[in-house]
């Protein structure tokens, strides 16, 4: 399957478990699918891309007041739980890419 990727998108503890805390209403119910949809990627050598959440305590977007707009409640926190992928789409063999500007 040349040329053809599957995209995972922030599918981590925080946004998907019902404790999380950032959680999309609902997100819970649709882990079957996405097991199976990483499953079929990795049986057909889809290149699988994601990208995740990562924040540190003083990072401008984190804030105990959020307006949900620009700023909002800690969450994906470096090193927790919440920033960490939920075991139906973690990788096997990730490869991290720092969001940090490099020459």
């Amino acid at each position: 399957m040349s040329g053809v990727i599957f995209w995972d998108v922030d599918t981590q503890y925080d946004f998907i478990m019902s404790d999380g805390k950032l959680y999309v209403d609902g997100s819970e119910k649709i882990l079957g699918n996405l097991e199976k949809l990483i499953g079929y990627a990795r049986e057909n050598k889809v290149r699988i891309l994601g990208s995740v959440d990562n924040h540190g305590p003083n990072d401008s977007e984190i804030s105990d007041n959020p307006d949900f707009l620009q700023t909002f409640p800690p969450h994906c926190l470096e090193g927790s739980t919440g920033q960490e992928k939920i075991p139906e789409t973690r990788p096997r063999n990730p490869f991290w890419v720092d969001p940090d500007p490099a020459d």
